[in-house]
């Protein structure tokens, strides 16, 4: 099949409802997305939001209730799993626990100046570790942006991101630091060349899966 047939079928809306994939309700938020390609990576986060919430708790696909809570977070109705959906460009990736998480992802060729968001947004000690290996500085600053965004989707509300500090623990591990919230464990993952990946969980108890 073509790539134009692959796309046609994805946005026919009688194809995600009669596999099953969606709700009619979950297709038609969908529909207030007016760009194609955004619309596309909700409707695809949400499909892999279901597969990987039916493949923790056994429940069919179909039969999984998300709701939305007050700030605008997805939440699964009647069941004690938290779950979070990230995309950029042509990535899409959800983190499943039995704690608050959260997931955010980066396309490492974005063009940021990261001197001024560090200078605004960033400790000095996250600072100065960006700054440390100048070959790598964008990458750092991109993986701590991730952590940070991470944090915030996991505890639900926004926080000045100045008000988040993140220390190295590992080479792909960070422990978070917030007078506006719990600590976190912080994960860098490697899903495919030219991304970060970073999921981020609340008082870390039990297994989260991405």
């Amino acid at each position: 099949m073509s790539t134009e047939a692959v796309l046609d079928k994805l946005q026919d809306q009688r194809w995600w409802l009669s596999s099953n994939k969606l709700t009619r309700s979950e297709w038609e938020a969908a529909g207030s997305i007016t760009s194609p390609t955004a619309r596309l990576r909700h409707l695809c986060g949400r499909i892999l939001a279901r597969q990987a919430i039916a493949d923790r708790t056994g429940i069919a696909a179909c039969d999984i209730e998300i709701g939305i809570d007050r700030f605008g977070k997805p939440y699964l109705v009647g069941q004690a799993i938290q779950f979070n959906i990230s995309h950029s460009a042509e990535l899409v990736a959800v983190s499943t626990s039995q704690r608050p998480v959260g997931i955010d992802v980066e396309c490492l060729k974005r063009r940021v100046n990261w001197r001024a968001i560090s200078t605004q947004h960033f400790s000095q000690s996250e600072a100065d570790w960006i700054a440390a290996r100048p070959a790598l500085s964008t990458r750092r600053f991109l993986a701590l942006w991730t952590l940070k965004e991470a944090y915030l989707k996991a505890l639900g509300v926004a926080v000045p991101l100045g008000d988040l500090a993140f220390i190295p623990h590992t080479a792909r591990t960070l422990v978070g630091q917030s007078a506006a919230g719990p600590a976190s464990i912080c994960q860098f993952y490697r899903a495919r060349p030219g991304f970060v990946v970073a999921v981020s969980c609340l008082n870390p108890l039990g297994s989260t899966e991405v």
